[in-house]
Parts: C-alpha cells; structure tokens; sequence
C-alpha cells in the first residue's frame, strides 16, 4: 500500500484529492463541499480547497469524535 502524507499534495487541492486522501467517492466528497463542511473556493464550476482547511476540518472532526 502506498501511504501518502500531505506534504505530497499541494497547498491548493481539487475535489479528486480530496476524494484520494479520505478515501471517499464523488457524492461524499461534494456533499462535503455543498454543505461547508470543508470550506471552499469556487472559480467558475471548479472547486478549489486550501489544504490547511482539510486539515482543520480532519482535526475538528477528530476531536468531535473523542468527546
């Protein structure tokens, strides 16, 4: 298996990385995206995530989840 860090994306991030890094298909990943969940940019149809905002959100997600 090979296992990625963030390092190896880059700092501005399209809907298919974010699909690659949780693992998750397109319908999760834009409902994720509609909803604000993960906060994003939008240029023209595409979507744009800053990756500090993933790791926020994955962090948030974390810590909701040990409470």
């Amino acid at each position: 298996m090979n296992k990625m860090t963030f390092d190896n994306y880059p700092d501005i991030l399209k809907p298919s990385d974010i699909m690659d890094i949780l693992q998750i298909g397109r319908s999760t990943c834009y409902n994720l995206l509609y909803s604000g969940s993960i906060p994003t940019i939008r240029i023209g149809k595409q979507y744009s995530i800053l990756k500090k905002e993933l790791i926020k959100y994955l962090n948030e997600s974390c810590s909701n989840h040990t409470d």
